[in-house]
């Protein structure tokens, strides 16, 4: 634990074989609220589980649904805050026929099925999760005199939001702003992701901000600057991923063109989680550069990409 404003108390809970490491819960103390809580591992619930004992039960606000975020809610807190769309979502993603559906998605796209049914056992989206009791739609949030205010920024997941303290300016970013590494911008049906994702990145440049805490790594005074380089980076993306259309091929064919900061020498010595995120972010840039005409986009029994 450790307190990097008054009163807001910072815990890294770990995350262990991930390659994020850990994920930054924030505790502000009365009446106890926490942003985000780790998966529903017993190494995330043994760090948060003094934390609550000491200052007690909080109502859990969460930036977002995903597992490193949200997993852990339903052991820890009655109540969970998010905004009203990724309640929508989350509560889809609760039934394994969405997932299902998914899983045949992604084999039109040449995700080979038999790696892509593993995932139903892999993810761990579908293996750490403890479902939250109760779930209601996030409004202004009050403690130790700090006054939350809600932001939706949709983007990494399609109701994402951050929180903003306009009077001390601080953001909590969840992982829509991250400093140390790029947050994962992938595919979600009937949503625009990183159309979504650019705009409401331009949109907190208006805010004045001191300082960001995120979601993952360390905090930082920088969020303008931040954002131009999380600009470039879809940039250069969206540049690398056109450039590897130039013949007819699915996502998964491209996704091995693309250049992944992961650690890992070749495609092949991906995991199969890793190799589902990066096929779901080539999608979502190969779904942005069809939107907007510089790429065709074939649906056959597979689904393809070519040159116009």
């Amino acid at each position: 634990m450790e307190e990097v404003h008054e009163d807001i108390i910072r815990i890294k809970v770990p995350l262990p074989n991930n390659p994020l490491k850990e994920v930054n819960c924030y505790l502000i103390k009365d009446p106890p609220i926490l942003i985000d809580t780790g998966m529903n591992l017993e190494t995330c619930y043994s760090t948060l589980k003094p934390v609550v004992e000491k200052f007690g039960k909080p109502t859990v606000v969460a930036t977002h649904m995903h597992v490193d975020h949200l997993g852990l809610a339903g052991r820890i807190c009655e109540l969970v805050l998010m905004s009203e769309k990724e309640i929508e979502v989350f509560k889809k993603f609760t039934k394994k026929e969405e997932w299902i559906k998914l899983i045949k998605f992604f084999v039109s796209n040449g995700f080979p099925e038999n790696l892509a049914l593993e995932i139903l056992s892999l993810h761990p989206g579908i293996r750490y999760f403890y479902p939250p009791r109760e779930l209601k739609i996030v409004d202004l949030v009050s403690s130790s005199g700090y006054e939350l205010e809600p932001l939706l920024t949709p983007g990494h997941t399609p109701g994402h939001l951050c929180l903003y303290e306009k009077r001390e300016g601080i953001l909590f970013s969840g992982d829509h702003v991250l400093f140390d590494i790029t947050p994962n911008i992938g595919y979600w049906e009937n949503f625009d992701s990183l159309k979504s994702y650019v705009e409401s990145l331009k949109g907190l440049k208006k805010l004045k901000v001191k300082i960001v805490y995120p979601g993952h790594r360390e905090a930082s005074s920088s969020l303008k600057d931040r954002i131009d380089e999380l600009l470039e980076h879809h940039k250069k993306r969206l540049e690398e991923v056109f450039n590897a259309v130039k013949s007819r091929k699915t996502a998964w064919q491209i996704a091995q063109e693309v250049s992944w900061d992961v650690g890992y020498k070749s495609w092949e010595e991906f995991p199969v989680t890793q190799k589902w995120f990066a096929v779901s972010e080539t999608l979502a840039h190969l779904e942005y550069l069809a939107d907007s005409g510089e790429i065709r986009k074939i649906i056959e029994e597979k689904i393809y990409y070519c040159p116009c």
